[in-house]
């Protein structure tokens, strides 16, 4: 693994190498894959960590004892195309957030391709797989203290991990600094609640007036 840290060494990264990487070294990692296609090993990661968070909600929703029979059998039968659609919806929200990155990379200054993107994204998710084991564990002491403040923590961590990833990933691949790769994330978030905004002030302003005329 240390052939991380000399790139020249290697022709290319192998898989473990490169979810090793991505944990222990993401600078040199984003780093390669910023002239390396990567995007084979990024779309089976992004497809494991999907899949194993998927099934993992599945047996956390399987308890449905306080609905009637017929809705409680209605979900179990369901719970299967309900796995595959949420692995579908997952597909389109990752190539709409490569995209929307992508774009506002390009504003700013990015060099960066869409498929490099693609990559990163599905690598900032690897730390979801460490959320995994205190989820099932979470199964055992639902309700507890300890579970929701443990769960709250490492939720928080996951979230700040995958951000720091994604802002490391897009400083290399696009050849931004860090402050502008980080502005890349948050102007998207900005831009939409600007939007929501907007829109709930115009709202507010045709309902208000309905109101008040009754």
């Amino acid at each position: 693994m240390n052939d991380l840290m000399h790139e020249d060494s290697r022709d290319s990264l192998g898989f473990a190498e490169l979810i090793y990487g991505v944990i222990f070294n993401p600078g040199a990692t984003f780093a390669r894959v910023s002239r390396e296609n990567h995007l084979f090993n990024g779309f089976v990661i992004f497809l494991s960590v999907t899949l194993l968070g998927s099934v993992v909600s599945f047996l956390g929703a399987r308890d449905f004892s306080d609905l009637p029979p017929e809705l409680a059998g209605a979900f179990t039968e369901a719970g299967p195309f309900i796995g595959v659609l949420a692995i579908v919806l997952a597909f389109i929200s990752w190539f709409i957030q490569a995209g929307v990155l992508q774009v506002f990379a390009e504003l700013l200054g990015g060099r960066g391709r869409a498929l490099q993107v693609l990559t990163v994204l599905a690598l900032a998710g690897i730390p979801k797989a460490f959320a995994v084991p205190f989820q099932v564990l979470g199964f055992f002491f639902a309700g507890s203290m300890v579970s929701t403040f443990l769960g709250a923590a490492v939720s928080l961590s996951v979230i700040i991990w995958s951000i720091v990833l994604m802002v490391t990933g897009l400083k290399e691949v696009h050849g931004l600094s860090a402050g502008r790769a980080a502005a890349v994330l948050a102007l998207p978030l900005g831009t939409l609640g600007l939007a929501l905004l907007i829109i709930a002030a115009s709202l507010a302003g045709f309902v208000i007036p309905f109101i008040n005329s009754i």
